[in-house]
């Protein structure tokens, strides 16, 4: 039996509340929780402040609680609420699950409260409970507002005579609750769930609005957790707000956080109006920081409020659920206010007087500046007014956040300063250019590195770090004939360059040398010479730094086709940058080029997993990190047989390369859109593909080295799987004995291998099974070197067969063969279920055919002859014979009277 009953109030406003309560979800962790608290453990306290669904999860319990057969008796104590009003209710909650509970207290004058009264009243119920014999749990909702001290008495004595059989639950908020348990915590009787528990996860969020917003994404989803920081009521209210306030989904996504009328309201109602007047304006000039400690706030409020009541100020705050820790970037003893919460308070502060709110940002720039906070530094001096300031601090700052990496602080850091001030000085307009960069505005950039050298073109430090950012526009451009122009300058740095120039003249050498097909120079350069120091510490994390070389050094095993070696640094590096902490650029070109290693040696759901870890908005460094992230997620999803989201994946970095004129990525994109479209019998949009890729061909066909130069040889890649889709096999050796032998020249491995099994699949489909033999050998021991396996895979449809082939060869290494194993268990744990489209294959008793393949042997088991087939799905005769000489060889069959329909078949169509 369940009942509720309100001390002191009326009693539908607690029940109001509840059932909005009800609104939330189950919480199945935190019920879980309670499920597994031993018997022992009497007392439950749930501590939070308003709205963090303190209620709602005593629902559920009392839910759970009833099902088990365990009686629930509930009461909330109202404001103010008298000893004689708390028995009251206490007796009308237990009367409700059983009135044999109560039947020895009705003897005793009702609202008498006189302490030996109370006594006995509350002696007699622990008698009925005893009596009562079954286990029951009493949920004292609003425990705060039992202050009065003859109420303590009460419940200390219920807790003092009560049987085994009652557990007591008390949902409170302030930080403390009225009654010391200081008995029961020693002897480990309670169970203390507090608001960091209580708080939404962002899996909770995410079902929770799926349930009411039945058109929220994972964006929005994610910004509404951020905003509500897992606080119940406000996370309802924004879910209200973005249901019926039109616009208020887009003003939230595009970071718009005013508060609505309902939010607003919550928040002076059951946050703000505990506080006095002068405490609200405390707060409202504190909003000003993003991140608040003791000596900050004592600076906001000086000379009007002593540092002792600052902290006194502080704690109350927190424990009302405006403040929770910054978190340990932050740093110990820092405190960060709830967004939204800030949002209102700084709407208020602006319309403080204008002499009050400078005082306040001035003391913030001075604070923030005594201690090298230069980006918190500028932005309060800017509102200060003081520009000259402002542009001093950002100048100071920019330097040391590009020396740790911290390239996105830099970008903001920047840009929050006006134009005009920007422009006066160099160096902040070198940083400009630096910003320009980064949002891969290329032409912007390299226009502010034309004025900049026009003006200080005689000074040789200058001028060094001027042709850095113009090697790096080439390296992002993805252009390594823009950077061949800069070779000897990169080589011979100036006596007065400085060391982030003397350092990034490295990285961009790696780069460029493992594009020229010179590996073993790549790498050594990266050991030339000790990296250069700034202000005393090397330069490591940033993307001048030495980490990131170390990550290019990986990146020239992976292009070679050496995956242990790529994955070897690759790791290292995020050992490292972990170790040292605060090396972004570092920890994200690792992270990145580590989802195609992980493709490669261990399958897409492995690469899928990395990829997550690189979290939203993850900053894409060079392009080759772009296309080789594109082209697995891509790839993937294909495998997974979701062709739409590839095509999305595909399309979409392709009109990224196309806007950054990427010719080379953009080649590799086109070559995976027309296997795509080939994939999924759409001819026309294939050859589409071809076409484009044959004029970025013609534009580059005079390239002999450098990243352009790989564009034809993608090209001629592609006119190789359009010969082989349409059975135009000699076409297809002829072209891929050329492109082998250039691929041997160039030392690319991976490339190589992927070359060889494809020369097999022809090979074998020209029905010169002796000639694929040798190709398929040489590929596995490449394979087996370089740890290579998808890219076997993903080389040609038969490539399981003829791996398999491979491995039955008599006298091949075992080390070979156990590749071979390795290879056909990852294809079988990234085989998709068998979907409408492959239906003739299933029938057939293999998935290995491609939806085209299944139509050819659906119509062929109907006793339609090659012809026949050949009109009725548009194809020339050539290419049914080449998918039927392919069925054969998946199915391990020998010719069409083999593929005779089976029993189950008879009679279809």
């Amino acid at each position: 039996m369940k009942t509720r009953a309100a001390a002191g109030a009326d009693p539908r406003s607690a029940e109001t509340r509840r059932t909005r309560s009800r609104l939330l979800l189950r919480r199945a962790a935190l019920l879980e929780r309670l499920a597994a608290a031993p018997q022992h453990q009497r007392c439950i306290v749930l501590d939070a402040p308003a709205g963090f669904g303190k209620t709602s999860l005593l629902l559920g319990w009392q839910r759970e609680l009833v099902g088990a057969g365990v009686d629930v008796a509930w009461l909330a104590l109202a404001p103010g609420a008298s000893a004689a009003q708390c028995v009251q209710g206490l007796v009308a909650s237990l009367a409700a699950v059983d009135r044999a509970i109560v039947s020895r207290s009705g003897n005793e004058a009702a609202g008498d409260e006189r302490p030996e009264v109370l006594e006995r009243i509350v002696i007699a119920l622990v008698r009925g409970l005893a009596a009562h014999g079954r286990p029951l749990v009493l949920v004292v909702d609003d425990a705060q507002h039992g202050r009065e001290a003859q109420v303590q008495q009460v419940f200390r004595q219920l807790l003092d005579y009560a049987p085994a059989s009652l557990r007591c639950a008390f949902a409170t908020r302030g930080g403390a609750l009225p009654l010391s348990l200081a008995r029961e915590r020693a002897l480990g009787q309670v169970l203390e769930i507090d608001r960091e528990a209580l708080r939404f996860t962002r899996a909770e969020t995410a079902s929770y609005l799926a349930a009411c917003l039945p058109q929220v994404d994972a964006h929005l989803a994610n910004t509404l957790h951020e905003l509500s920081e897992g606080w119940a009521s406000l996370l309802q209210l924004l879910a209200a707000d973005c249901r019926q306030r039109r616009g208020a989904a887009e003003a939230l996504q595009r970071g718009v956080h005013a508060p609505g009328e309902r939010i607003a309201g919550y928040l002076d109602a059951q946050v703000l109006a505990g506080f006095e007047p002068a405490q609200r304006r405390t707060l409202e000039s504190w909003s000003t920081a993003t991140c608040l400690n003791l000596s900050l706030c004592s600076a906001l409020g000086a000379p009007v409020i002593a540092t002792g009541s600052v902290a006194a100020d502080l704690a109350r705050f927190a424990a009302s659920g405006l403040l929770s820790a910054a978190g340990p970037q932050a740093g110990e003893g820092w405190w960060r206010m709830h967004p939204l919460a800030r949002a209102l308070l700084h709407t208020r502060f602006l319309a403080h007087a204008e002499e009050e709110r400078q005082r306040v940002h001035m003391s913030a720039w001075h604070w923030f500046a005594l201690r090298s906070l230069h980006h918190e530094a500028a932005r309060h001096a800017l509102l200060a007014g003081d520009l000259p300031s402002a542009a001093q601090m950002a100048e100071r700052g920019a330097r040391l956040m590009f020396a740790k990496g911290d390239i996105r602080a830099l970008v903001a850091l920047v840009r929050q300063l006006p134009p005009a001030v920007r422009e006066s000085n160099p160096s902040l307009r070198l940083w400009v250019a630096w910003v320009a960069l980064s949002e891969r505005r290329f032409d912007d950039c390299e226009h502010l590195v034309g004025l900049i050298e026009a003006e200080y073109g005689e000074d040789v430090a200058m001028r060094y770090r001027l042709t850095l950012l113009r090697c790096l526009v080439a390296v992002l451009r993805d252009d390594t004939e823009a950077a061949l122009v800069h070779l000897d300058e990169l080589l011979h740095p100036p006596p007065g360059a400085d060391a982030i120039a003397v350092a990034g003249r490295r990285n961009v050498l790696s780069w460029l040398y493992l594009h020229l097909g010179d590996h073993d120079r790549a790498r050594a350069i990266q050991l030339e010479a000790l990296p250069p120091l700034l202000d005393g510490e090397a330069i490591v994390g940033t993307i001048f730094g030495s980490l990131v070389g170390r990550a290019l050094v990986g990146m020239s095993c992976a292009v070679q086709g050496d995956m242990h070696g790529a994955e070897a640094h690759y790791r290292a590096v995020l050992a490292e940058a972990g170790e040292r902490g605060n090396c972004m650029e570092a920890v994200s070109l690792a992270r990145q080029l580590l989802v195609d290693v992980s493709y490669e040696r261990h399958g897409p759901a492995e690469a899928a997993r990395v990829f997550a870890g690189n979290g939203p908005g993850a900053q894409l460094l060079i392009p080759d990190a772009t296309v080789r992230i594109a082209l697995v997620l891509g790839r993937s999803h294909a495998l997974a047989g979701e062709r739409r989201q590839a095509q999305k994946v595909l399309s979409g970095a392709l009109d990224q390369a196309i806007r950054l004129k990427q010719d080379r990525a953009a080649a590799f994109l086109l070559l995976d859109c027309l296997k795509l479209h080939l994939a999924g019998d759409e001819p026309d949009a294939a050859r589409a593909c071809l076409r484009r890729l044959d004029q970025l061909a013609r534009r580059h066909a005079r390239s002999g080295i450098g990243t352009h130069a790989d564009v034809p040889l993608v090209a001629e890649r592609a006119h190789v799987r359009m010969a082989m889709h349409e059975g135009r096999l000699s076409e297809a050796r002829e072209r891929l004995q050329r492109l082998i032998a250039r691929t041997r020249e160039r030392g690319f491995g991976r490339r190589l291998a992927y070359l060889l099994v494809q020369a097999a699949g022809v090979a074998r489909g020209l029905g010169e099974r002796g000639a694929a033999q040798p190709f398929m050998h040489e590929a596995l021991a490449l394979a087996h070197r370089l740890g290579l396996m998808q890219t076997l895979l993903d080389a040609h449809p038969l490539a399981p067969c003829l791996l398999r082939e491979a491995a039955e060869q008599p006298g091949l290494d075992a080390r070979l063969a156990f590749h071979v194993e390795r290879i056909e268990a990852m294809a079988a744990a990234q085989r998709p279920a068998a979907g409408p489209a492959s239906a003739g294959a299933s029938a057939a008793g293999d998935s290995l055919l491609t939806p085209r393949e299944a139509q050819v042997v659906a119509l062929l088991r109907q006793g339609m002859p090659n012809k026949r087939i050949a009109r009725a799905l548009g194809l020339s005769l050539d290419t049914v014979k080449w998918h039927l000489k392919n069925v054969y060889l998946k199915l391990g069959v020998h010719g069409r009277d083999d593929l005779a329909p089976r029993p189950d078949m008879r009679g279809a169509g």
